[in-house]
């Protein structure tokens, strides 16, 4: 261990036990299998037209975010309007993305200092195809998921954190599909 790590866990206190933790959140009719620290790739940009005190500058900003939101989700998300993938949010918070038997919950919070992850939305696991590494690196590497649904939508994840044996879990858990 690093001295960087040394202080990342003196500031943020130890790595909470995500199997116990989700196992027990999941309740006893779900099955816990892997977690990963997620934001979706396709980030939906706020309007804001930024800072500036320039009208012009503030709406030039405002077309840029548009322009550069749509470019995103087009790229990152796919499907028909009202399919699957076109529901989920995309406000670019981080999120715990754990896949169970169920099938795939994302959750608000961590678990770090007593936070206990909340849930923001389940997938069940007939409405996914697969989850897999798209081979696309995100800034610092990160590694690019795609979660693929039966109606032919898509949704692809920025993976921060345990991302190996979240896609090993993912691999696993539809490999029948």
């Amino acid at each position: 261990m690093g001295l960087l790590d040394k202080y990342v866990q003196l500031v943020s206190g130890p790595a909470p036990d995500m199997p116990a933790l989700m196992g027990g959140l999941l309740g006893s009719e779900d099955t816990f299998l892997a977690w990963a620290s997620v934001t979706p790739e396709a980030v939906e940009a706020d309007g804001s037209g930024g800072v500036s005190s320039d009208p012009l500058n503030r709406l030039l900003n405002m077309a840029v975010k548009v322009a550069v939101s749509a470019h995103s989700a087009n790229k990152h998300i796919g499907g028909a309007d009202g399919s699957i993938a076109r529901t989920l949010p995309r406000d670019g918070e981080q999120l715990t993305l754990v896949v169970s038997a169920a099938g795939l919950s994302a959750w608000r919070g961590n678990g770090y200092r007593g936070n206990i992850p909340e849930p923001h939305y389940r997938i069940a696991a007939e409405h996914i195809r697969s989850v897999t590494d798209t081979g696309q690196r995100g800034q610092g590497g990160t590694a690019i998921c795609r979660v693929e649904f039966v109606d032919d939508s898509f949704f692809d994840y920025r993976l921060y954190v345990n991302t190996d044996e979240f896609l090993a879990a993912c691999r696993t858990r539809w490999s029948g599909n």
